[in-house]
């Protein structure tokens, strides 16, 4: 879809993926689980969340890099969209 230009699909596809990832969080709740399952879930949903920070990188190489790099360095990673004041 970049190749053609379809920034709107690609955006649509990209939307698709993250509401996977968030679902997929809400359901198997990481955070009431302990162990190897809590980290099973965390270690699927990072990988996710990294494969769409580079999808996402021709469209916001920024918000993209500092996703990375938050996952990558297992530093809180600051804000990607802040606010307008």
């Amino acid at each position: 879809a970049y190749e053609d230009l379809k920034f709107n699909q690609v955006i649509e596809l990209l939307s698709q993926k993250i509401s996977k990832v968030d679902e997929y969080l809400s359901e198997t709740t990481p955070w009431k689980k302990e162990g190897a399952e809590k980290a099973q879930i965390l270690e699927k949903s990072v990988n996710e969340l990294l494969e769409i920070a580079l999808l996402i990188s021709p469209i916001t190489p920024t918000t993209s890099d500092k996703i990375i790099k938050g996952f990558l360095t297992n530093r809180p990673i600051e804000a990607l969209f802040p606010r307008i004041k």
